[in-house]
């Protein structure tokens, strides 16, 4: 019974984007908001939670892409929580601080 799919507005009543157009969308604002990078830093943090090389190898790749500041962020507080006497860690830091003086 097909009574039950939603319909599409009538012809000039409202938005006409596909589903795919749509998912596309959706996508695009989380990848742009850092939702899946930093689902897949979280994850790979796990895998491999003592390397503040390996960190600082996402944080690279974050450097290099507009609207990522959120997951660069979020790296630089794991640094802070996992690794609070690491020297390369609090290094790190200092650099990223240095960096926002004006």
């Amino acid at each position: 019974d097909t009574s039950v799919l939603p319909q599409a507005p009538p012809e000039g009543h409202g938005a006409t984007m596909t589903m795919p157009e749509v998912e596309e969308a959706v996508g695009r604002k989380a990848y742009l908001e850092g939702s899946i990078p930093t689902v897949v830093f979280m994850h790979a943090c796990r895998a491999i939670p003592r390397s503040v090389d390996f960190r600082m190898g996402f944080l690279a790749i974050c450097k290099g892409h507009e609207g990522l500041l959120p997951v660069e962020d979020k790296i630089y507080e794991s640094l802070v929580e996992d690794f609070p006497e690491e020297p390369s860690a609090k290094r790190i830091l200092a650099e990223r601080e240095i960096s926002r003086a004006p």
